[in-house]
């Protein structure tokens, strides 16, 4: 789970497994919550959310209040250039990254055995104001949302935001 304050800054939180379910019928998404009582860790975590330091864990003490403040955002980015991530010379593929762009052009859907396991796939290429490009690849369920939209908005630019993404370097690009 990404949590953020009023300025944006993200955090991740953390629930151990018999807190799950407790927890997911308290805490709804887009909703804003006051937390109390949770333990702050150092991020161990390896697939990070953020370049935060730390991370919250919940306790069985943990305690919500619903905020009815409206002024804080319900969605924070924060967009990596293209550029950045195509001169960055190793990919940090461990930090989630949040991503822009006008698409391009796409190819068609490919099937990949992964595992054992038959993935579809799409590739689609971003495009910044600059001038810039970025390829990037759907997966599965992605490509039918990806695909249900353009169909519903025949002959309109279609621009995508990728929030806590992968950053990896595919071999088609």
């Amino acid at each position: 789970m990404v949590l953020h304050d009023e300025q944006g800054d993200r955090i991740h939180a953390i629930l151990k497994r018999p807190q799950v379910e407790v927890y997911k019928t308290m805490i709804k998404e887009n909703k804003i919550y006051a937390l109390r009582t949770f333990l702050v860790l150092d991020n161990y975590q390896i697939l990070k959310t953020s370049d935060h330091p730390y991370l919250i864990q919940f306790i069985s003490k943990t305690q919500f209040t619903e905020d009815t403040r409206t002024e804080l955002p319900m969605m924070v980015y924060d967009f990596q250039s293209y550029d950045m991530l195509q001169t960055q010379r190793v990919t940090n593929d461990n930090k989630l990254i949040d991503v822009i762009g006008k698409v391009i052009c796409k190819s068609g859907v490919q099937n990949h055995i992964i595992s054992g396991r038959t993935e579809r796939m799409m590739e689609l290429t971003l495009g910044d104001p600059e001038g810039n490009r970025l390829g990037c690849v759907l997966w599965n369920k992605y490509i039918d949302q990806y695909m249900e939209y353009v169909t519903e908005n025949v002959g309109v630019p279609v621009y995508v935001i990728f929030q806590l993404c992968t950053p990896k370097r595919y071999q088609a690009f």
